[in-house]
């Protein structure tokens, strides 16, 4: 095998896990999008296309934030950074956005 340079080397790793966590997430929008189908809300499915296109791209920044930290780091400071740069860090830094978009989805009853 031939030696890979750096850049390569995180690119790839960058592609690799962003794109495995692009697939799960669209297998889970897939699946709640079946869900809402087969519960008669159909309509309300074409609203979360886009929710799921967002959810990809933030995947992809996140993606490469925690490539960035593994590349520039010590092992602590990834799991920290890692940690506080996602969702989950909220709990940690005692901050929490909340967004409402104003679509709310009901089965109808």
């Amino acid at each position: 095998s031939r030696p890979v340079s750096r850049p390569t080397y995180l690119v790839g790793k960058w592609l690799g896990l962003t794109g495995a966590l692009a697939v799960f997430a669209l297998l889970l929008g897939a699946a709640l999008i079946g869900l809402l189908a087969l519960l008669g809300a159909g309509k309300s499915a074409a609203v979360l296309v886009p929710a799921l296109y967002l959810a990809v791209l933030e995947l992809a920044v996140l993606s490469a934030i925690a490539v960035m930290f593994s590349a520039l780091s010590t092992p602590v400071l990834r799991i920290w950074s890692g940690v506080l740069a996602s969702p989950a860090g909220g709990f940690v830094t005692g901050q929490t956005l909340v967004v409402d978009g104003g679509t709310v989805i009901t089965d109808g009853s």
